[in-house]
């Protein structure tokens, strides 16, 4: 299963926005505090558990500056996935975000998550649009 988001319009730079996307510590700034209660956050490690999926971890597998982010993650008991936001300067002020995730999941359950996944990935993206 892969899933991808709407593609993201950012009125920054990609310098500007990498180094916020690509350390968590600086990431979970974003997001809503409540969702990070008990969160384990390291510069390239993440550590949460979400009311509805259980115990979610994420990490940084690899980093290409100003361009890519991959992550691998773990829902505990259910299944691994794979992640990566890729940026493009399009001009001054003004870079594109595509965030993916790719997955193997049963198909029974991949299309029941399918549409969760992709709500998730365009809340993220609304969230990012407006740093």
């Amino acid at each position: 299963m892969q899933v991808e988001s709407r593609i993201g319009k950012i009125s920054r730079d990609a310098e500007d926005i990498y180094p916020l996307l690509s350390d968590f510590t600086k990431a979970a700034t974003m997001m809503p505090q409540d969702k990070l209660k008990d969160a384990v956050i390291e510069a390239d490690r993440v550590k949460v558990n979400h009311p509805e999926a259980g115990d979610i971890e994420f990490k940084i597998m690899e980093k290409t500056p100003c361009t890519q982010i991959k992550y691998s993650g773990v829902i505990k008991n259910s299944f691994d996935f794979f992640m990566w936001l890729q940026l493009k300067t399009v001009a001054d002020h003004d870079t594109r975000l595509k965030i993916t995730i790719r997955a193997e999941v049963p198909s029974v359950i991949g299309w029941t998550i399918k549409g969760k996944i992709k709500e998730m990935l365009d809340q993220i993206m609304d969230r990012i649009e407006k740093i």
